[in-house]
């Protein structure tokens, strides 16, 4: 991984740390008022918790 692509990860997990309950407020919304949408964003959050993983254990090592 190149330097730039190191920082770009790093700000992009720091970014999520920082609005992170704007996203969970954001996805509570969408499965209130949306409930069709509920199943296709359930994926995402899914896919979305396990890039949250690979980036912290990246940035621990």
């Amino acid at each position: 991984m190149s330097g730039s692509q190191a920082v770009r990860n790093w700000n992009i997990s720091l970014l999520g740390r920082k609005f992170l309950g704007l996203e969970f407020l954001a996805k509570v919304l969408i499965w209130k008022f949306l409930p069709d949408a509920a199943v296709l964003n359930k994926s995402i959050v899914v896919m979305g918790v396990e890039r949250v993983k690979a980036n912290v254990l990246q940035c621990e090592q």
